[in-house]
């Protein structure tokens, strides 16, 4: 059995002092680590709280699915393209051809 290469104490040891502002070279004299190490724990600690977002169109909700799929059945749209003009006049959601096939599979 192998042993893991660094504690979660060390890791959110190494956390807690980048956050603080030390250096790496200062937080590996102080924690008896080689420098590349702490760089390499560095690596996993993310720099802010922000989380980054995925590009590109958001995705439809249940509800709006829903919404599609009924209006479909309905015939009030039969092309993609008139679902997407409808959805952009009445909901205000500019509606690609590809998100609008997309739904239907």
């Amino acid at each position: 059995m192998g042993r893991a290469k660094y504690t979660t104490a060390l890791l959110l040891r190494v956390k807690e002092l980048l956050q603080a502002g030390f250096s790496t070279r200062e937080i590996a004299t102080k924690l008896f680590i080689n420098k590349s190490s702490i760089a390499e724990l560095a690596k996993w600690v993310p720099e802010s709280k922000y989380v980054k977002r995925t590009p590109g169109r958001p995705l439809l909700s249940l509800c709006q699915q829903a919404l599609l799929t009924r209006g479909i059945s309905k015939n009030s749209y039969t092309l993609a393209t008139e679902a997407s003009a409808y959805w952009l006049r009445h909901y205000q959601l500019c509606l690609s051809r590809q998100t609008i096939t997309h739904a239907l599979k």
